[in-house]
């Protein structure tokens, strides 16, 4: 079952403001915890097709909600302009 971001935003990069698409997970509210933990995970190597939607980020999203965590992906700023690849 693919998983549902909680909220989508653009955040602009810090170098030349270019806008980088983010994705914030958030639990369900049985599973948070009083103190909850969060986690930023960064896809595999852009020229290779990696991007927030890659299997393997989706899986240690998927495991991290699972425990409670609060999860962020993001796409690096170059990623689309790599689809000639």
């Amino acid at each position: 079952m693919p998983l549902t971001p909680s909220l989508s935003i653009n955040v602009p990069s810090l170098y030349d403001y270019k806008l980088l698409e983010t994705r914030i997970y958030i639990p369900h509210q049985e599973l948070q915890h009083a103190k909850s933990k969060a986690a930023v995970v960064a896809h595999p190597y852009a020229t290779l097709g990696g991007n927030y939607n890659d299997y393997v980020v989706m899986n240690v999203v998927n495991a991290l909600l699972q425990r409670g965590w609060v999860v962020a992906t993001f796409n690096f700023r170059w990623v689309h302009s790599l689809s000639w690849l």
